[in-house]
């Protein structure tokens, strides 16, 4: 059993363990079962493992496109109508990647893109299915009420937000969004 206190290093970024039974391997899993549990060890918490137990750091980046998109046709055109701006996507992603890797300083784990499907059902268009075979970005999709808004895209990223905060799954987290609801997620 560890005792004493085990502070996370500035330098190395290390995190200290639950306990002192874990395994080895890059996910590791402390094997002594809690009180009362026939298979749970330190709650059943499995950490990701990265040489000599250090955590991996990373920063990771949510963007609400109907709102990044709309924003930049607003202050190009004078109108929100994303229509009236034709972006090159994968360059723009691209530089929200290069923005957040050198203001963190930790490689990215990858872009959340979240946008509301185009086609019925809320499926992608193909412009989305483009986005979306980009690496390192996660396409995320809502759905659009009859009135063309869309729906579901802001739940989406504040339950993101909440369960990769909880699980520690990024160091930094960019949030992309005009969504003032957002910064209590």
């Amino acid at each position: 059993e560890v005792t004493g206190s085990n502070p996370v290093s500035p330098t190395t970024r290390e995190r200290p363990l639950i306990c002192g039974n874990a395994g080895q391997g890059p996910f590791a899993r402390c094997a002594r079962p809690r009180a009362g549990s026939i298979s749970g060890g330190c709650f059943g918490q499995t950490r990701r493992l990265w040489q000599g137990g250090a955590m991996r750091s990373q920063c990771a980046v949510y963007v609400d496109a109907g709102y990044l998109l709309a924003a930049s046709a607003t202050r190009i055109t004078g109108t929100s109508l994303r229509s009236a701006v034709d972006v090159t996507h994968e360059d723009l992603i691209h530089g929200l990647i290069a923005q957040a890797e050198a203001d963190s300083g930790l490689p990215l784990l990858r872009v959340n893109w979240y946008d509301s499907g185009s086609r019925p059902g809320g499926l992608p268009d193909f412009v989305q299915d483009q986005i979306g075979l980009l690496p390192k970005v996660k396409l995320r999709l809502g759905r659009k009420s009859l009135g063309g808004e869309q729906k579901g895209v802001d739940l989406k990223i504040g339950l993101d937000l909440a369960t990769h905060g909880r699980q520690r799954v990024v160091d930094m987290m960019y949030l992309v969004s005009g969504d003032d609801d957002l910064t209590e997620a």
